[in-house]
C-alpha cells in the first residue's frame, strides 16, 4: 500500500500528521529542510507508561531495547537525508 505524505498508519489507527500539529518543532520555513529521526524501541511493560512514578521514558527507552532507527529523513519532504539533498531546497510544504 503506498501512503500519502504526511500519513502514518500502525494497527489500525490512522493519524495524519503535520508540522504545525507538534509544538516541539520548530517553526516551518518554506523551502528548509526539517531533518529528523525516529528510534523504535521495544516496550515489554506497556503499563509503566501509564504510572505516577518519575518520567517512564527513563525507564523504557535506552540502548537496552533499541530496535532500530529510522532517518534522518526531512519531516517536510519525506526524502532521505544525503549530502546532495542537503545543499537544495526542500521541495516539500510545510502546510501540507
Amino acid at each position: 500500500m503506498t501512503l500519502p505524505p504526511g500519513h502514518f498508519y500502525g494497527t489500525g489507527i490512522h493519524q495524519e500528521v503535520k508540522p504545525a500539529d507538534l509544538p516541539r518543532l520548530p517553526e516551518a520555513v518554506p523551502g528548509q529542510h526539517l531533518w529528523t529521526i525516529a528510534l523504535i524501541h521495544r516496550i515489554d511493560n506497556p503499563a509503566a507508561w501509564m504510572t505516577d512514578d518519575g518520567d517512564p521514558r527513563e525507564r523504557v527507552l535506552g540502548q537496552h531495547n533499541l530496535i532500530q532507527h529510522i532517518g534522518p529523513l526531512c519531516f517536510i519532504c519525506e526524502q532521505a537525508w544525503s549530502a546532495q539533498l542537503e545543499q537544495r531546497p526542500c521541495p516539500g510544504d510545510p502546510n501540507d
